[in-house]
């Protein structure tokens, strides 16, 4: 009889460990992860001048600052893109050393195109690897900074000024400016 009420209570024990090993997963899941802090805006200089070399332009310093302005309030906004954007950052550097720079600030043109060319080429990950993300948190932020953190970051500087500004605009269209813009002599048509 003992025997039958400790294997009875083993297997108690054993399933009340499982569930709560579960529930603490389900909620880890759900945690959020720490952002950057609120004033630190030079952390998000290397995701400005990614941003600079997947669009193919040098950015002005009006350029730089407004898309700085913008990270840090997407910061502010979700907490999580910190963090993204710090794994982006620490994943540019990686990849900088390989190609021979010292870090991506520091890297060359050409090293850089070559960085933001290997980041764009990571696949889409097969259903083992999806799996195996779930398992191993590198490999989620891995592909998340690929395929959400890139793509949100293309949305927000297509969303900005510096996009128009790129197309040779003042300013965005639809936005009113000096009425007096339109009497002066513009560029010539071709």
């Amino acid at each position: 009889m003992n025997t039958r009420l400790s294997r009875r209570r083993f297997l108690y024990g054993t399933g009340a460990a499982v569930a709560l090993a579960g529930v603490v997963a389900w909620i880890r899941r759900f945690r959020i992860a720490p952002g950057l802090p609120q004033s630190d805006t030079a952390a998000l200089t290397p995701v400005v001048v990614f941003l600079s070399v997947l669009f193919g332009h040098e950015l002005s310093d009006a350029d730089r600052s407004e898309l700085s302005d913008r990270l840090a309030f997407a910061v502010r906004a979700t907490p999580t893109l910190g963090a993204d954007y710090q794994v982006l950052a620490r994943q540019l550097d990686r990849l900088a050393e390989e190609v021979g720079g010292a870090s991506f600030l520091k890297a060359s043109s050409a090293q850089r195109a070559t960085v933001v060319d290997r980041l764009m080429r990571i696949a889409r990950p097969s259903w083992l690897e999806r799996l195996w993300a779930h398992v191993v948190h590198s490999r989620k932020q891995y592909y998340r900074m690929r395929f959400e953190t890139v793509l949100q970051l293309a949305w927000l500087y297509r969303h900005s000024g510096v996009a128009w500004r790129a197309r040779g605009y003042t300013r965005w269209q639809g936005i009113s400016g000096d009425w007096r813009e339109y009497t002066r002599p513009g560029a010539p048509y071709p």
